[in-house]
């Protein structure tokens, strides 16, 4: 990359600032030592993910197990 193009990529991206980078390090460093709503604690957490199968996948994965004799 020649000087001049390296100058213009500096100039738009902040990819390269060390003040951007100094000040993400910081904010992410306040974040994490002011206490605050954003961690779950286990009493109040919920997990409501779920698992969706395909039925032929589920057909394959059950045919698997028998295969192996493991249980279902």
């Amino acid at each position: 990359m020649s000087s001049t193009l390296r100058l213009a990529h500096s100039a738009i991206c902040a990819c390269h600032s060390r003040r951007s980078f100094l000040a993400g390090t910081a904010a992410l460093g306040a974040a994490a030592a002011l206490p605050g709503r954003a961690r779950a604690d286990s009493a109040s957490f919920i997990d409501t993910h779920h698992h969706f199968y395909p039925p032929p996948y589920q057909q394959a994965f059950i045919d698997w197990d028998d295969s192996k004799k493991l249980p279902h």
